[in-house]
């Protein structure tokens, strides 16, 4: 499927540059992004590491389970 996709963008940024070119009188940097959808792996990762972040500290990112020093403070071990 890429290889025919190719030419149909390729053709489409020749266009976008002839018609920035032609309204601004040179050549103008154009961005371009590429966006795709996430996998359900990827949204689970993202989802765990958010669930993980709000309960070993929210949003300063300090564990809760941490002395004023940041060093981690295991419950069992402790107290």
């Amino acid at each position: 499927m890429k290889p025919k996709l190719r030419p149909l963008g390729q053709d489409a940024l020749h266009a976008l540059y002839a018609d920035l070119r032609a309204k601004h009188g040179q050549d103008i940097p154009v961005e371009i992004q590429s966006v795709r959808l996430a996998t359900d792996a990827e949204i689970d990762l993202w989802q765990f590491h958010q669930r993980i972040t709000r309960e070993n500290g929210g949003a300063n990112g300090q564990p809760q389970n941490a002395d004023e020093s940041g060093r981690w403070l295991h419950p069992q071990v402790n107290g």
